[in-house]
């Protein structure tokens, strides 16, 4: 999504057309040094736009990428996304009494 302005109309587009064909798909999120923050509005998202799961997936340091290496996640910021997801993943659960997910079990 990074860098263009179309990219985050074109991923929302895509993902309502998977949703309205009851397709599973899951949303994959970089977490960086400088994101944790934004995990709330994620998982949001996520249940929104009917997404089966969230992959959290650290930064990787390599290749073109390595000069932004100060991106890079660290232990702090494992520990923040860990618990922010538990915290959420329990709100969900405690506010529907059911997992976030049910509605794709049994396919």
């Amino acid at each position: 999504m990074r860098g263009s302005e179309s990219a985050f109309a074109a991923m929302r587009a895509g993902v309502s057309a998977l949703a309205e064909e009851n397709i599973r798909f899951s949303l994959a999120f970089t977490l960086t040094r400088y994101n944790a923050d934004q995990m709330t509005w994620l998982i949001h998202f996520a249940r929104e736009v009917g997404a089966f799961a969230i992959h959290v997936h650290p930064y990787a340091i390599s290749g073109r990428r390595a000069k932004f290496g100060r991106a890079a996640p660290d232990s702090l910021e494992f520990k923040a996304a860990a618990l922010l997801l538990a915290l959420l993943v329990h709100e969900a659960v405690a506010a529907d009494r059911q997992s976030p997910w049910t509605r794709f079990e049994g396919r």
